[in-house]
């Protein structure tokens, strides 16, 4: 099963944004950057070109990233006490 399909569906249909899912993942026990979540929403063919100083300046990179079962079990632990809270703030 691919954890990154079951995250953009689960995140398509809760409306979620990067940022939410950010602290969701936070919220489950494993700290993540929203630069981490958008790799993982990222196509799998997402490239770029590599820029700055480093070895792979000028070549094409990959922009997608594979979420992790770590990861992904997080987002599931999180996802209630998230939820709950805003059924709160409402």
């Amino acid at each position: 099963m691919d954890l990154n399909v079951c995250l953009k569906l689960l995140s398509g249909a809760l409306d979620l944004k990067r940022s939410d899912i950010a602290e969701i993942v936070t919220l489950g026990g494993v700290e993540v950057s929203g630069s981490r979540v958008d790799g993982w929403l990222r196509g799998q063919d997402s490239t770029k070109n590599a820029t700055g100083n480093s070895d792979l300046a000028g070549s094409r990179i990959r922009r997608s990233r594979v979420i992790n079962p770590d990861e992904f079990h997080a987002f599931c632990v999180g996802l209630k006490p998230w939820l709950e809270s805003l059924e709160k703030n409402a």
